[in-house]
């Protein structure tokens, strides 16, 4: 429900906001809005709780005020004629987001909280959005009485159909399938009222139509197939009762009847989970299962096989994402809902089984997708992303963040442009480095398919989770500072260490690598790279395998200082920083190398290959901060000597080149590293940051395309000879394993 000042604030906002004009919701007082809370006021509950949980110094102090104001019978704010205010916006013409056809939607933004001499104002507000109520008969409904997602099957039916029978995009994405079925299914079977399964091999079904089952196996007794086992394919073969499956296999077999479809592929039921070549074989083709099938059901809210799909609610309501009302409108009744803008974050994105990692690939590589989340049924494929509250179409700023970029309403890598899937891809990395992974040595594995398609569309050389065509763009992902540390005894070798898949952990990609191709007032692409790509190879296990890497070396060459790092002691710093002292002979210039050199370092402080110690940074940290002992004129306990290669120009506290460490040598005067971390420079004052594009502009007087108020120098690529010899000292060939 609304209370009675949020609905009559929509309402007379109706007329102005169909002109692009914003307008404002207000209460006038603590009293007021504590009253609409308390009543259950739709917007004012969401506006609450997001206000009690911001990270103010006292983050009590709403509350408080809010208990004191009503005790002492306070009405009127102390300041101002307004104590909440909510700014309400028309989506389509202020956002430039599509309108379809005879609907519109309005968003809510911008919280001013006004109490006493206190304002909390313009936080990252809780975003709604008003609709007009979609009642479209040939829709199937779900009533307000329905206490499980279960009660939608005459929804997603309907989304299923029209899908295969009408969306013309779908339909050409099937025609272009290999039709070839995996090596193993699932056949459902119902006599009379009750359902069996057995296991069947794909080359003796004559219709290759089937579903597949994305779930978390959390903790629970996951029947599995196995070799010389109770769990044999011998076994498998013969008729079982669907009752005695976890109740996740039970519903998702249910919902493929209800699609006329009576095979499933499942993984612990389809591949022999003890014998390790056919887990091999059958992981690398995943990809290929779930793009082929006619349907994804996705089990998102479950924690494990034991919740099953389908999930219970007090009914279709669903109070803490969304709620109806009626205006009466010259005399006629407008009926309207409004809706929590996160809900499909809130649902999808942040349900227990988006957070594992091989989903990743199955939701991307699926054509369709039915998933059943907490509090509603979600659909999506190629032409069309709907829910229960949006049963004809999702806005798209309602979903993730990089939908908006995408061709398709579902997230795809089917058929989308070069340029655009540059950006996807950055993006992707870094929700997937965030998922959990039973066994890290999957990391490569669970991401082979989308690597797949995606050289499909750009034939490009897929290199250990990077792309050949512009990888000095790609050198410089760091590790998520945010993420667990020092926490990993794993000795597998994952992936080289200039990969961000050796890494344990989420990471962050550099941000302008998918600026540089989406926003054309975005000047990265002008700038020069300090550092030239000479050539990169990765050797798989398989041949033709994109997975379950050997070894893998990457050769650059370019400007980059050798110099011993000092942790310098800052309490304002973002990250750590070091000073630099010089250990080769470098040719000053007028006003460069004159002075300390500072630099901040982001370790990669999970590296999980066998070849480096996972405790290596911690040392190397150490290392790094002792001072220089003199014994005469023998140095005791030497600092390491580590390689600072510039990448690209400095931007805010993003890396601006690669923290290295010589290996012993493998070839005479061959230079082989492996990767520690990234730096970008800065400067313990904040001011005179040095800035490698100055010294390239110095010794070559070179053109300088603009100064930026960050002090960091933009130049044209062509400007940098790196054979030049008045930039020989500088410049330094490195082979990274």
């Amino acid at each position: 429900m609304l209370c009675a000042i949020c609905k009559e604030s929509f309402k007379k906002a109706l007329p102005i906001l169909q002109h692009g004009i914003s307008t404002g919701i207000s209460h006038l007082s603590l009293r007021s809005f504590n009253r609409s809370v308390m009543e259950g006021c739709f917007v004012c509950q969401q506006i609450w709780a997001h206000i009690a949980c911001q990270p103010e110094e006292d983050e009590k102090w709403l509350e408080n005020a809010l208990s004191n104001t009503v005790s002492s019978g306070l009405e009127v704010a102390p300041r101002g004629d307004r104590m909440i205010y909510y700014e309400v916006q028309d989506y389509a013409d202020n956002f430039g987001y599509p309108r379809r056809p005879g609907q519109c939607e309005y968003g809510m933004s911008y919280l001013q909280v006004s109490v006493g001499s206190k304002t909390f104002e313009n936080p990252e507000v809780p975003l709604f959005v008003f609709s007009p109520a979609r009642n479209d008969p040939c829709i199937p409904a779900v009533t307000a009485e329905s206490t499980s997602t279960a009660d939608a099957e005459n929804l997603w039916c309907y989304w299923f159909r029209t899908c295969r029978d009408s969306h013309d995009a779908c339909k050409k994405q099937e025609l272009g399938l290999a039709r070839l079925p995996p090596e193993r299914l699932i056949e459902i079977l119902k006599v009379g009222d009750k359902l069996y399964w057995r296991l069947t091999f794909g080359s003796n079904i004559k219709n290759s139509s089937y579903v597949t089952l994305s779930h978390c196996w959390g903790n629970s007794d996951h029947i599995q197939l196995e070799k010389d086992s109770k769990g044999s394919i011998a076994r498998f073969e013969e008729k079982q009762k669907v009752s005695e499956l976890p109740q996740t296999y039970q519903d998702a077999m249910r919902v493929a009847l209800s699609l006329g479809v009576p095979y499933i592929w499942i993984d612990s039921l389809c591949i022999i989970q003890n014998d390790k070549k056919d887990w091999e074989n059958q992981s690398s083709l995943m990809g290929d299962i779930y793009h082929n099938a006619c349907c994804n059901i996705a089990a998102s809210w479950g924690a494990d096989g034991t919740t099953g799909c389908f999930s219970t609610r007090p009914s279709n309501t669903k109070p803490d994402m969304s709620t109806t009302f009626s205006v009466l409108r010259g005399g006629e009744r407008e009926d309207y809902s409004v809706h929590n803008q996160d809900a499909y974050r809130s649902d999808i994105m942040h349900a227990p089984l988006n957070g594992r990692g091989w989903v990743v690939q199955e939701r991307y590589l699926a054509r369709r997708q039915l998933s059943f989340a907490k509090s509603q049924v979600y659909w999506e494929c190629l032409e069309a992303s709907a829910s229960e509250d949006f049963p004809t179409g999702i806005p798209k700023h309602m979903q993730e963040a990089n939908q908006e970029k995408m061709t398709w309403a579902k997230p795809s890598l089917n058929s989308i442009g070069k340029i655009e899937l540059r950006s996807i891809w950055s993006r992707l990395i870094e929700f997937y480095s965030g998922c959990a992974l039973k066994h890290s040595t999957d990391k490569t594995v669970a991401l082979a398919g989308l690597a797949s398609a995606m050289k499909t569309v750009t034939q490009d050389c897929y290199l250990a989770g990077l792309w050949e065509k512009d990888i000095e763009s790609q050198l410089l992902w760091e590790a998520n500072r945010q993420s667990q540390r020092y926490h990993s005894n794993v000795r597998d070798y994952i992936a080289p260490s200039w990969s961000w898949m050796s890494v344990n952990g989420s990471v962050e990609y550099d941000s302008r690598y998918g600026a540089q191709h989406t926003d054309p007032n975005f000047s990265y692409h002008k700038t020069c790279t300090f550092t030239n790509y000479l050539d990169a190879s990765v050797e798989y296990k398989s041949l033709g395998m994109m997975h379950t890497i050997l070894s893998g070396t990457l050769k650059l060459r370019g400007l980059a200082i050798r110099a011993v790092a000092t942790r310098a002691e800052n309490p304002k710093e973002i990250i750590p920083q070091y000073k630099l002292r010089l250990v080769d002979d470098i040719k000053p210039t007028k006003s460069f190398f004159t002075r300390p050199i500072v630099v901040a370092i982001s370790w990669d402080e999970n590296l999980v290959s066998k070849q480096f110690d996972p405790q290596e940074q911690q040392r190397l940290e150490k290392e790094q901060a002792q001072s220089k002992k003199k014994k005469g004129e023998i140095e005791e306990e030497p600092a390491q000597h580590l390689l600072f290669m510039f990448v690209s120009p400095y931007y805010l506290y993003k890396g601006q080149g690669l923290v290295l460490k010589m290996l012993p040598e493998k070839q005479p005067g061959e230079e082989t590293y492996c990767r520690l971390g990234v730096f970008s420079t800065s400067s313990l004052d904040g001011e005179n940051s040095f800035d490698p594009g100055a010294v390239v502009k110095e010794r070559l007087g070179a053109k300088q395309i603009t100064q930026y108020q960050h002090g960091w120098t933009i130049l044209a690529q062509e400007d940098i000879n790196l054979e030049d010899e008045r930039l020989g000292d500088l410049v330094h060939t490195v082979t990274i394993i």
